[in-house]
């Protein structure tokens, strides 16, 4: 509560978006001395334009009142009649104290745990007033402003701490400045980068002018806010607030690219999206790159980084020359370097037997070609690199890829050429100092969903499966067909329908491949 006596008064008319002829008095309430004439001024664009972006302003009327010294912060955003400090007439603070009559008064956090919701919003509306004042850059520089002032003076804790609803933490934490204003302007505007411009401002339109739902002249609870967001965007976005809001610190990327000449004018830029950071979870965030070559424009790409150590490969007809990280800072929160690697081969020591190939009795392989792919561990798997090679009678065969970075986990992916692809099991393996070995032959488990047959029993040895002569994923009757229809042609030579790798078909590669058909065999993947 305020009182004040000898004060002068100012009255603007603001004129409502939905109804012209019906008008909202503002008044300013200032000290002798004080001169608001600017933001009588400004306050009716301001009131425009924040209607217009969350929807229009939802009180009978409005108001400032500058108050003696005894008052010591910036402002208070009184219900219609905000505070002000003496003299307080900066546009800076008008606005971000006018930004809580949307965010913080009519909408009003539930819980201290969720004052964020309070003060985040209003800090970032301080940016949205820079932006209609200045443009994008000027909006963009207010954002960094926020998140320098966070990196450089984090004090470790997140913006949402569920203990708060139930203690109030003392004034300083609840209030800190780097957490509950800064770091929540800046997460809005990380929000507004992942959903793009016209998606985001209808989101947080929809969410302020949501009455049915109680947000709009009602309060607000961090997943409740989550939930709304998430209907109006149509995408679960739970993540996002997950890991910025309820997560403290933010990510440390140390990334690595390798530039790969493919013969020719071909050429890849291998990348691999690296945090580092032990105070706070993997942040998934899509992620922009700029690449630059000896000749013609750059080429930006935007792509979802939704695991750590993940790889990425973009394939180009003229050489690049470099690649930037965030080229547009737009993950503000965050630490980074990008650093180029010289490119080198990494070696994967592969052992695996081929069912129908392999001769329990005396415990060799037919030896044959295979070809390895390594994929990325999270969908949609991508495939980073590949390589062809030999198996040879222990099963064992060496594998050279030139995409692939040390300490990333891969999995592996046989083919063979009449054989049911099988994959590494989880997590995913990777290279250390440029080498991996893998064995799928010693244990069952070692294969993706323990899709192998056990082919000798001393010592135990287990195989991929054969038949899938048509390379569909299934050994069916469409590969019986196949099998059956050479066999009574006495087909011979390196043939797919050879399951044995005998060179001939006959009776043993007909009866591998009835019995998995039976068994319903088939590819699994993760």
């Amino acid at each position: 509560m305020a009182g004040k006596v000898n004060y002068k008064l100012d009255i603007v008319y603001w004129h409502k978006l939905s109804n012209p002829a019906d008008s909202v008095p503002i008044r300013f309430y200032y000290n002798s001395g004080e001169n608001p004439a600017t933001m009588k001024t400004k306050i009716i664009p301001m009131m425009t334009y924040f209607s217009q972006k969350f929807g229009e302003h939802a009180f009978e009327k409005n108001g400032f009142a500058t108050l003696n010294s005894s008052f010591t912060w910036g402002g208070m955003e009184n219900q219609t009649l905000t505070h002000l400090c003496p003299n307080c007439w900066s546009e800076n603070i008008i606005s971000h104290e006018f930004g809580h009559q949307w965010f913080g008064d009519m909408i009003t956090c539930g819980t201290w745990a969720d004052i964020w919701l309070n003060e985040g919003f209003a800090t970032y509306l301080e940016a949205i007033w820079f932006e209609y004042t200045g443009g994008y850059t000027s909006y963009k520089s207010d954002i960094v402003a926020d998140a320098t002032s966070y990196l450089n003076s984090n004090p470790g804790w997140p913006m949402y701490n569920p203990s708060w609803a139930l203690v109030t933490p003392n004034i300083n934490e609840l209030f800190n400045t780097q957490i509950t204003y800064y770091k929540g302007a800046c997460v809005l505007h990380m929000l507004r980068y992942t959903l793009g411009d016209s998606l985001f401002f209808n989101v947080i339109k929809s969410y302020a002018t949501d009455s049915l739902g109680g947000f709009k002249y009602g309060n607000s609870v961090t997943d409740d806010f989550t939930a709304k967001i998430s209907a109006a965007a149509g995408q679960d976005l739970s993540w996002f607030v997950n890991q910025w809001v309820k997560e403290a610190n933010h990510p440390v990327y140390q990334n690595y690219y390798s530039i790969i000449p493919n013969g020719g004018s071909n050429w890849s830029v291998s990348f691999i999206a690296r945090q580092t950071q032990t105070n706070s979870a993997f942040h998934k965030m899509p992620v922009v790159v700029k690449l630059s070559f000896t000749s013609g424009s750059d080429s930006t790409i935007k792509i979802m980084n939704d695991a750590n150590y993940q790889t990425f490969v973009f394939n180009f007809s003229r050489q690049p020359t470099g690649l930037t990280f965030d080229p547009n800072n737009d993950i503000v929160l965050k630490q980074a370097t990008t650093t180029l690697q010289s490119p080198a081969t990494k070696t994967l020591t592969l052992t695996a037997f081929i069912e129908g190939f392999y001769d329990a009795s005396a415990n060799i392989m037919t030896p044959d070609s295979a070809t390895v792919l390594l994929r990325n561990v999270t969908t949609p798997y991508s495939v980073i690199d590949s390589a062809k090679a030999v198996l040879n009678s222990s099963g064992t065969g060496t594998f050279a890829f030139q995409k692939i970075f040390n300490n990333a986990p891969y999995f592996i992916q046989i083919k063979h050429r009449n054989s049911i692809d099988v994959w590494s099991r989880s997590p995913g393996q990777s290279f250390t100092s440029s080498l991996l070995t893998y064995n799928f032959t010693d244990t069952l488990s070692k294969a993706y969903g323990s899709n192998m047959i056990k082919v000798d029993n001393s010592p135990v040895k287990y195989a991929i499966y054969g038949g899938d002569v048509d390379r569909d994923g299934n050994t069916d009757a469409s590969d019986i067909s196949v099998i059956d229809n050479d066999a009574l042609n006495t087909l011979s030579g390196y043939v797919v329908s050879d399951l044995t790798g005998d060179d001939f078909v006959d009776a043993n590669d007909i009866s591998i491949v009835d019995n998995n058909s039976l068994n319903s065999v088939s590819v699994i993947t993760p």
